[in-house]
C-alpha cells in the first residue's frame, strides 16, 4: 500500500529537503470540543510533573517552574490558580491546563515527554527549554505539519546546539560537568528527547516535538527524519486560547 508519508520531490532545491509531510501531528485539527471532562491534578502528581519537566530541560528552567505551573495543586480557599488535566478523545494525549479558564500549558502523549505548548514557550527566553534551530528553508514545511529531517538541522542556518560553538548542546553552555547527568545517558538529545524548534532568523519557536533519532545520529547519518513534530504554530492547539 502507498505510504501515508508524502516525500518531497527530488526535483526541489536541496535546501528544502529538510521535512516530510507528517499526517500524524497530534493537534493539526484539534478543537476544544475534542477533550473529555477535566479533573484537577493532585499534589503528588503535580510534583512528579514538575520533576519530569525539570529533567527534560536545561537547569535554568528550575528557577522558573513556579511561573510555568501553579504552586498549589488543589482548588478551594480562594485558590483559582489550579492545574487541571483533560484527555483528548480518540487519542492517548493528556492536556494540562492552568487556571479557571483552563489555558493549555503542557501536554503528554502516553508516557512520553511532557511538552510545553507554544504559547507558553513564547512567554519565556528560549534558553529555558531544550531547543534546536532549523534552517530558513524548513519554515513553510513545518508550518504545514511536516516532520523535520536531518538536513534541516545540519544545513547552514540550522543547529543542534544554538549559540554554542564546539559543544554538543546548549545545556553545556550552563554546566561545566557535561551532559551525562542531564538524561542519565552518554549522549545529548537521545531518541525520544523533547525539543522546542526555532527557525533561522526568527524570534519565536514554531514547533515542539521529539527526537526520532539521537543528535549524534543526525550529525553522522544526515538523512531521514530527525524530529517528529507534535505541535506547531497555527495548529488547533495553538488556536485554542482556553479549554471550555
Amino acid at each position: 500500500p502507498p505510504s501515508p508519508i508524502k516525500r518531497l520531490s527530488a526535483g526541489e532545491p536541496s535546501q528544502f529537503h529538510s521535512c516530510i509531510i507528517n499526517q500524524q501531528v497530534m493537534f493539526k485539527r484539534f478543537t476544544s470540543d475534542d477533550v473529555s471532562t477535566s479533573t484537577n491534578v493532585k499534589s503528588s502528581a503535580q510534583r512528579g510533573l514538575r520533576a519530569a519537566i525539570e529533567k527534560l530541560n536545561p537547569p535554568l528552567l528550575a528557577d522558573h517552574l513556579d511561573a510555568l505551573l501553579p504552586k498549589l495543586a488543589g482548588a478551594g480557599k480562594g485558590n483559582t490558580d489550579i492545574l487541571s488535566q483533560y484527555k483528548v478523545m480518540g487519542s492517548h494525549i493528556t492536556l494540562y491546563c492552568r487556571g479557571p479558564d483552563a489555558i493549555p500549558v503542557f501536554f503528554q502523549h502516553r508516557d512520553g515527554p511532557v511538552m510545553p505548548t507554544l504559547k507558553l514557550v513564547h512567554q519565556f527566553p528560549r534558553e529555558l527549554f531544550t531547543h534546536v534551530v532549523v534552517d530558513r528553508g524548513a519554515i513553510p514545511y513545518v508550518l504545514g505539519g511536516a516532520n523535520i529531517m536531518c538536513p534541516g538541522l545540519t544545513n547552514v542556518g540550522g543547529s543542534l546546539a544554538p549559540g554554542v560553538e564546539d559543544l554538543p548542546s546548549p545545556y553545556m553552555a550552563h554546566q561545566s560537568d557535561g551532559v551525562d547527568d542531564f538524561y542519565d545517558d552518554t549522549e545529548y538529545l537521545p531518541a525520544g528527547a523533547l525539543v522546542v524548534v526555532y527557525a533561522e532568523g526568527k524570534k519565536h519557536a514554531l514547533a515542539v516535538g521529539t527526537m526520532k533519532i539521537s543528535a549524534n545520529h543526525v550529525r553522522t547519518k544526515n538523512k531521514g527524519v530527525a524530529i517528529e513534530v507534535a505541535h506547531f504554530l497555527g495548529d488547533g492547539l495553538y488556536s485554542s486560547d482556553s479549554i471550555n
